[in-house]
């Protein structure tokens, strides 16, 4: 069984990779996330149980890919016409504010 984190790296680093490549389907983000994978079992090195390192690894990986995904929704930018759609919208406070203005300069007039 490994002793540190190097050996860890080393006996598992390539079943940590496949499995998440085969979750996410990105070769770069599975190499990310093996990193987060790598970097959260060093900080909890010391609660693994030695008997079952890899079911411990590949738990902490799918726990990476959860919160990468996670993260993805809330960032994940809308389509460009949902965009215009509200930017050039007719009824804009600003658009309300000028047709009034207007409104109220023909009544002077009429």
């Amino acid at each position: 069984m490994p002793n540190n984190l190097d050996e860890l790296y080393m006996m598992y680093m390539k079943d940590v990779y496949r499995y998440l490549l085969f979750l996410c389907q990105d070769h770069y983000t599975a190499e990310d996330l093996v990193q987060d994978t790598f970097t959260r079992a060093y900080i909890f090195l010391d609660q693994y149980d030695r008997q079952n390192v890899k079911p411990w690894l590949l738990r902490a990986a799918h726990n990476a890919f959860i919160d990468y995904n996670r993260k993805q929704k809330r960032s994940t930018p809308k389509e460009a016409a949902f965009f215009q759609h509200r930017l050039f919208h007719e009824h804009t406070p600003e658009q309300v504010m000028l047709q009034r203005e207007r409104l109220e300069e023909l009544r002077k007039w009429c």
